[in-house]
């Protein structure tokens, strides 16, 4: 779960997800589109130094470690070469197990 106003840290099967600032926005953004590309130019909107593609590719490895803290198999985000990134959710037959 996020806090829309992203304010709290983001929540992973109940437990608190700890990242910097400008990881929690690169979340919050892929969440938000999620089954979406998110582009390197729309992540570059909310980070507010560093915007380049290793930056965001940094926090996008930081925010997997942190959610392989609780998930050793969390795979959600999806590399999109030459493009960006994407946050998928399970398929739905998946999700029941």
């Amino acid at each position: 779960s996020l806090d829309p106003l992203r304010q709290a840290a983001p929540l992973w099967r109940g437990k608190r997800v700890n990242l910097p600032l400008t990881a929690q926005r690169i979340l919050a953004t892929l969440y938000e589109k999620r089954g979406q590309v998110v582009s390197y130019e729309e992540f570059f909107q909310v980070v507010k130094s560093g915007r380049n593609r290793d930056n965001v590719r940094k926090h996008i490895s930081a925010i997997r470690e942190a959610f392989r803290e609780f998930d050793e198999d969390f795979d959600r985000i999806e590399n999109i070469p030459m493009r960006g990134f994407r946050w998928s959710d399970p398929p739905a037959d998946a999700a029941r197990r």
